[in-house]
């Protein structure tokens, strides 16, 4: 799944931090793409080589916007002693080591892999933002989640010319408007859960419970729904909200349409959102 199984170690507090933090991900990114090209020009499969030095290129040219990013906020560039090691781990390594090795790897095969890594870029940053205390340091994260979407989009693009071009069959149904608006009836149950906790909560976490069920209704309004899914009675709130997220993703990844992928993508911010939030709750004992 995209969906990050973890959180950040800690919070990241400034905007400095953030900044440090967005490059050295991105560099490292394109260090790995780099090395992975080398890999698969040694192996004898200069197709997969140039993908992924282009792939890498693009790294080091987010690279370059965090530097000009971090110029015009802070004067300077960002701090190169930050590392990546208190954070989730959004790169396949191991996936994309197979295909630098791989003589039956396609360019569909890494395309696939790279957009995943999105994903959970987009998720982390997603959880960064809903985790911040600063309001720069959370329009920040917000801006690198939307970035990431977007670096996202482009690299299904590339994957669908891919797809085509390998003569592959057509891709799941997972992808298409019904599996998307299926998710309506969740986000109703969900919706009317963080009500009635809301109900039995007092204070700030119920004025939170509250947001966050107007958001889900929000959603499933959005999707059409026409109730609530009644097999979900038992289900914890948590556990639909995470399984919501990974949904979107999920349907993003696997559509054709352009406008399905954007409007699950969009569904899938704000899950994530939702779902850091309820998480914060939880820890907080609420």
């Amino acid at each position: 799944m995209s969906l990050l199984k973890s959180e950040p170690a800690a919070p990241i507090r400034t905007l400095d931090e953030l900044l440090a933090t967005a490059f050295a991900l991105e560099h490292e990114a394109a260090i790995y793409y780099a090395d992975f090209a080398k890999r698969a020009e040694r192996e004898g499969l200069p197709d997969l080589a140039r993908l992924f030095e282009s792939l890498a290129e693009e790294e080091r040219e987010h690279e370059r916007h965090v530097e000009e990013w971090s110029q015009r906020q802070l004067g300077r560039l960002p701090a190169s002693s930050v590392t990546t090691a208190g954070l989730p781990q959004t790169f396949d390594i191991e996936g994309l080591s197979e295909v630098a090795t791989s003589r039956v790897a396609t360019a569909y095969t890494l395309l696939s892999i790279a957009v995943r890594n999105e994903d959970r870029a987009f998720s982390l940053w997603s959880y960064i933002a809903a985790q911040a205390e600063a309001d720069d340091v959370r329009e920040g994260a917000e801006t690198m989640a939307r970035q990431e979407l977007q670096h996202a989009w482009q690299l299904r693009r590339e994957r669908r010319q891919a797809y085509h071009a390998e003569g592959r069959r057509r891709l799941p149904v997972a992808g298409n408007a019904a599996s998307l608006r299926q998710c309506g009836s969740a986000e109703a149950f969900l919706a009317m859960a963080l009500e009635q906790a809301a109900e039995r909560a007092a204070g700030n976490v119920a004025t939170q419970l509250r947001h966050l069920a107007a958001e889900s209704r929000s959603m499933a309004g959005q999707l059409h729904a026409s109730g609530a899914a009644a097999d979900m009675t038992s289900q914890d709130v948590v556990a639909v909200a995470e399984m919501l997220a990974d949904r979107y993703l999920e349907i993003a990844d696997n559509a054709n349409d352009e406008g399905i992928v954007a409007e699950a993508q969009g569904l899938a911010q704000r899950a994530v959102l939702r779902l850091a939030s309820l998480r914060d709750l939880r820890r907080a004992g609420a």
